[in-house]
């Protein structure tokens, strides 16, 4: 039994470092801008074409409340930006929520990405594929392996996420997206506690032995392809807790898990490589995605342009409603 534990080992990968997504002088992070003025009409000029750019630069990280705890200016106070961070020596994710402030219902914040975390590098699916003749891993070229996902991943046995909490009575969890959309919730715990920690979740379900598996023979080609990506960071406050605004900062997230497929092994037939039918797949699935996000982003370009930006946005005071918010008859009455 010795003998055969020493076989049993576990891969370790950082799955999302945002210590990496610092903005350049043009404000966008370089290697994962996306360029979305291609679904632009011929109405815009060159020069606003070229501003229509989105990345993972943290600032352009989205946070959305949900339905009951949305208004005005909770969705105003909602955001997320760098913060240095002189603990850790590098930049962080800083997120501010605004909860409500009243009432008892149970409100949540989902932190996500300007874009989905694609499985194949953006760039075949805008510029085409080389007809090189050439056997090539698609998957392991894309630039997002570590901003967001990682390959060849089977069983998860722990993930880890390095997060500064200031003692707030909330929780968060971790939501991962496997192949086809299927969506896991990774709770990590509360965060009751003020400082840099290392909230640590392990799969209850993990199991240290082969024969305690619940072991099934799959069609491994093209039915499989083994990753996991992140798909948003849940925060959770109870109807029972505190509301108004909550502080978090986060540094990085990372997956201890099996491998689902051998990788130490000479490979006789690559089978993607012949057929591409998992290239295709993502591919297509992808374009689809990516023509949804444009044209939202072109739409969203457009409203900016119609803003009122003559005065200075400024952020009310807790539980104030801003005076472009207010019905005339409030603000006559000051």
């Amino acid at each position: 039994m010795l003998f055969a534990a020493s076989f049993v080992t576990a891969e370790e990968a950082q799955l999302i470092n945002f210590g990496d997504f610092v903005a350049g002088d043009d404000g966008q992070h370089a290697e994962t801008t996306f360029d979305y003025s291609v679904h632009a009409g011929q109405t815009y000029t060159q020069e606003e074409k070229d501003m229509m750019k989105t990345s993972y630069a943290l600032q352009n990280w989205v946070v959305t409340l949900n339905g009951s705890a949305r208004n005005v200016v909770a969705d105003r106070l909602t955001t997320a930006r760098p913060v240095e961070s002189s603990a850790r020596g590098k930049t962080v994710m800083g997120v501010r929520v605004h909860f409500p402030s009243n009432g008892s219902n149970n409100a949540n914040a989902v932190v996500r990405p300007p874009f989905p975390v694609p499985a194949i590098n953006p760039t075949l699916i805008e510029g085409g594929i080389e007809e090189d003749g050439e056997q090539r891993n698609y998957f392991d070229e894309n630039e997002f392996v570590g901003r967001g996902i990682v390959n060849n991943v089977g069983i998860l046995k722990m993930v880890e996420m390095n997060i500064r909490g200031l003692n707030f009575p909330h929780s968060v969890s971790i939501l991962l997206e496997r192949i086809g959309g299927r969506v896991e919730e990774i709770p990590m715990g509360s965060l009751d506690f003020d400082g840099w920690k290392t909230l640590t979740w392990t799969n209850p379900s993990y199991a240290f032995e082969v024969r305690q598996r619940d072991l099934r023979r799959l069609p491994v080609y093209p039915y499989t392809v083994p990753y996991i990506k992140l798909n948003g960071i849940k925060f959770y406050r109870s109807g029972h807790n505190m509301g108004g605004d909550f502080i978090a900062y986060i540094d990085d997230i990372v997956l201890v898990f099996d491998k689902a497929v051998r990788d130490d092994v000479p490979v006789d037939i690559d089978d993607e490589a012949v057929w591409n039918i998992i290239r295709d797949r993502e591919m297509s699935r992808m374009k689809i995605e990516l023509r949804r996000l444009g044209e939202r982003l072109v739409y969203e370009f457009t409203q900016a342009k119609l803003m009122d930006t003559t005065r200075p946005q400024t952020f009310p005071a807790h539980g104030a409603i801003p005076v472009n918010d207010r019905r005339p008859s409030e603000v006559n009455e000051e």
